[in-house]
């Protein structure tokens, strides 16, 4: 197996176990590790001998369909339905979703690189991609759905506050926060959180 550039995926980690077990080792197909969001996945693109490629989201251990928040959210948005990437299969045991890949021109890059005809057309769209959320969302509304039993409660927003601490500013930025200073920032963040709650 090649890999596309330098980051490059173990094969001693999941992806090359999925790899291996789709039977995609014995043939000419490379991996690239894409630049991850703000959570514990990570996402590989795979491309295959046919000129075609996939998505790998990789979480760091098991996953089970039957609850994780990912696939609940796809559900309800395919229901809408709003584009989203097609989900071509599971590895639960891994903790891998297959994802249909949708390139590598994300909208902000498209919006830099266009006309101001396309750029306003491009608006729209997503404008009207939000209308179609809300009313269909309103529509679809259920407890099945994950969204709709999420509360931005002051035990939420600090979870998500400490996620942004240890993910972003920590490991994503590199900084190195002293005792004193973890201290202060939690102290914010609770006073924000109280406040927002």
């Amino acid at each position: 197996m090649k890999n596309h550039n330098q980051n490059t995926v173990s094969d001693i980690d999941q992806v090359a176990i999925y790899l291996r077990r789709a039977k995609l080792t014995d043939i000419k197909v490379s991996t690239q590790e894409l630049i991850g969001d703000a959570s514990e996945r990570r996402y590989v693109r795979v491309y295959l001998p046919d000129s075609s490629s996939q998505i790998l989201s990789v979480y760091p251990e098991p996953i089970d369909p039957n609850t994780l928040p990912f696939l609940n959210v796809a559900r309800l948005l395919q229901r809408m339905p709003l584009p989203i990437p097609n989900i071509l299969g599971l590895e639960s045991d891994l903790g891998i979703i297959i994802l249909e890949d949708l390139g590598k021109v994300t909208l902000q890059r498209q919006l830099q690189h266009t006309t101001t005809e396309h750029r306003e057309a491009l608006y729209i769209e997503a404008i009207e991609l939000i209308i179609r959320m809300q009313q269909r969302g309103n529509d679809l509304a259920s407890n099945a759905y994950f969204p709709f039993e999420l509360a931005f409660n002051f035990e939420k927003l600090m979870w998500e506050l400490d996620f942004f601490t240890q993910n972003f500013l920590i490991s994503h930025r590199g900084v190195n926060l002293s005792t004193s200073e973890q201290e202060s920032l939690q102290e914010e963040f609770s006073s924000l959180s109280h406040e927002i709650a």
